[in-house]
Formats: C-alpha cells, structure tokens, sequence
C-alpha cells in the first residue's frame, strides 16, 4: 500500500516555511524537482514562497503544505521510479502552485523511495489559498492510487485537538476497456 501523508503547520509562518523547504531539500534526498522555483536552493525558494503570499496579501495565513507520498517496494524500484511518479501525481498542483519536491531514499517498513513534497498555499493564478480540504487531500490521494495502480492510505498528521491521524484508504479507480 502506497502512503500519501500531509502535515498541516498553520500556525509555524516563516519559520515553518524555511525549515519545511531544508528539510525536503536535505543531504538525505537522492533527487529533486521544482515547480516554479530552483529546487537546489532551499533558502531561495522559501522567499520565493514569502514573496507569492505577500503579493496576494497572505502572508499571515497558512504558508505551505507539506507532503509525503511514500512507495512501496514493489511500485517503485529505482530514483527514476520515484520522481515519474510522484511528477504524475503532483502535476496538476504545480501548475498553479510553487513547489519543491525532494525524493529520499529511505527504508521504511515496505518502502524503500518517498517524496517530500513542500507547496506553497497560494494559488499564483488568482492568489486563493489551498485550503486542503477533504475533497482537495481525497482526489490527491485517489490519484496517487490511480497512478500507481496500488491503494494509497490517506494519512492526516493529528494536530490541535485531534485525538488521533485521519486515516482513509483508497483503490484505484476502474478504466473500462475499450
């Protein structure tokens, strides 16, 4: 089962925001990719993520989403593996979202690749925030499961009052054969 996991940090701002984007860019990443931004230099994209939210006068709201899209063995087998899969499942975020994406190569229970996926929350189209709704983390994850053919468990970092991580698993979808 492949692993779609968000941590959501509202009240972290630049803080939160810089260490979010080192962290996914790390000495542990064995690749990464950028969407709107260089994603060799963490420190740049953080002002990068600063200067979107001030320009549509967000500064002071959410300041990214983080993700983690972790693989199993069997899907993912190779650096390659992880970076077209986690490009196919996070495209269509980065087209109005800025982005940096970092793949490691850790082992972890039945995964050797994962994805650290930092965002910006502002939308660079029309400056709306991501609000990371069900419905938004929903279709990522059964896209995640769609692409991998695979399912994909929807992991919610509990935070606040949360007594525990909101956890949903999801199939991949059926394509009718023509």
């Amino acid at each position: 089962m492949e692993i779609f996991k968000i941590k959501r940090i509202t009240d972290g701002g630049d803080y939160y925001r810089k260490n979010a984007t080192a962290y996914a860019l790390n000495k542990g990443q064995v690749a990464e990719f950028g969407y709107g931004v260089n994603p060799f230099d963490a420190k740049a994209v953080a002002t990068a993520f600063n200067a979107a939210a001030r320009y549509y006068g967000n500064e002071n709201k959410n300041p990214v989403f983080h993700f983690m899209l972790s693989f199993e063995s069997e899907t993912c087998d190779s650096v390659e593996k992880a970076v077209e899969l986690s490009r196919q499942i996070l495209d269509p975020l980065g087209e109005d979202h800025l982005m940096i994406v970092g793949i490691h190569d850790k082992e972890h229970e039945n995964s050797s690749y994962h994805a650290h996926a930092v965002m910006c929350s502002t939308n660079l189209e029309n400056g709306k925030m991501f609000g990371g709704t069900n419905k938004d983390l929903n279709q990522i994850a059964q896209r995640m499961a769609d692409v991998t053919n695979n399912t994909c468990e929807l992991c919610i970092d509990k935070k606040g009052g949360m007594k525990e991580e909101y956890k949903r698993i999801f199939s991949p979808s059926d394509s009718e054969d023509e």
